[in-house]
């Protein structure tokens, strides 16, 4: 694999670890005693929406990698 295609994938990786770190985050604040049942709303809503943007970069990183396998030879 070329370094290029690497760092493609090296990064694609970073910005998933972005993505949990961010819904992490929100887990912590929902465990937060004093919100109100809209803020565990607002919460669950944003989770949703990293579980969305997490399962978009890992397809991203799996076309990336197919793409960059070397070809194999037709069987016979």
């Amino acid at each position: 694999m070329e370094e290029d295609d690497r760092e493609l994938l090296r990064r694609l990786f970073v910005l998933a670890t972005e993505v949990l770190e961010a819904a992490q985050d929100e887990a912590i604040e929902g465990q937060s005693p004093w919100l109100e049942t809209a803020g565990y709303a607002a919460c669950a809503e944003t989770l949703a929406e990293a579980a969305s943007d997490l399962a978009h970069v890992a397809a991203t990183i799996r076309i990336a990698a197919e793409r960059r396998r070397p070809s194999q030879p037709p069987r016979s």
